[in-house]
């Protein structure tokens, strides 16, 4: 009996690391490091040519330290992943950011 409730619950257990290495790979998105997400984000913030101020306006927080808190390349993430993805969608960068099991995943359009 025990080996039997072990072997449901090993396959059980394979079958979902199957599936969570199969729902990280996205089509036409490719998973990127922290640090690449960043490249990427301020290199569309410079060719929108929007201020810090404008994009803070159009995210509707009140600073604009928030938008350059969210584009600094010096540390690690400072502002929540929700203004994360406005600032995304403000400057025009198609991407997301997913959680699973207690990891970040960093997604941008390929």
């Amino acid at each position: 009996m025990f080996s039997k409730i072990f072997f449901l619950k090993s396959l059980v257990y394979s079958n979902y690391l199957f599936l969570l290495c199969a729902m990280i790979e996205i089509d036409n998105y490719r998973c990127v490091k922290y640090s690449d997400f960043q490249k990427e984000l301020n290199a569309k913030y410079k060719a929108a040519e929007k201020s810090y101020v404008k994009v803070a306006s159009e995210i509707k927080v009140k600073s604009h330290v928030t938008v350059k808190n969210a584009l600094n390349l010096d540390s690690l993430q400072m502002v929540s992943d929700e203004l994360l993805t406005k600032v995304m969608k403000s400057v025009g960068l198609s991407g997301f950011v997913i959680w699973i099991f207690g990891k970040k995943y960093y997604y941008i359009k390929k």
